[in-house]
């Protein structure tokens, strides 16, 4: 008896985590931390730094003294578009001229790649700047 108690327990318990790991997988906000492949820009990460720089409006420079920083945050969704820009530093004219600049580019990423299906990835970089 103690044994078919085990045995059920066992066999519940795997049932019900495995219901829940399934209903996560088809959540539309299921983000993949390690993925099997990185979602890339097309001509790669420096190209995408010189769309930044060419779309950046340098006159918020002139508003800004000394050195700050910026880190911007964004989803790079399944079809490769860029949503959820948000960014974080020591300046706000800084973190919404970046947040502009991001959301400004329509040009779509390969995704990242996980077991062979694209999924959503969250993907961080760093900007600093010199104020004039």
């Amino acid at each position: 008896m103690k044994k078919i108690f085990i045995l059920i327990l066992f066999l519940s318990f795997n049932l019900i985590f495995s219901q829940t790991t399934e209903a996560s997988k088809s959540d539309s906000t299921y983000y993949i931390d390690k993925v099997d492949t990185m979602p890339e820009f097309p001509g790669g990460i420096n190209e995408f730094r010189n769309l930044i720089s060419k779309r950046f409006n340098t006159a918020v420079l002139y508003k800004i003294n000394g050195t700050v920083r910026s880190q911007v945050k964004f989803s790079i969704d399944t079809d490769g578009s860029i949503k959820s820009v948000t960014a974080t530093g020591d300046n706000q004219i800084l973190n919404k001229e970046m947040e502009r600049v991001i959301n400004s580019i329509k040009k779509k990423w390969t995704p990242a790649m996980y077991n062979n299906q694209p999924v959503k990835y969250w993907f961080t970089i760093p900007f600093t700047m010199n104020g004039m």
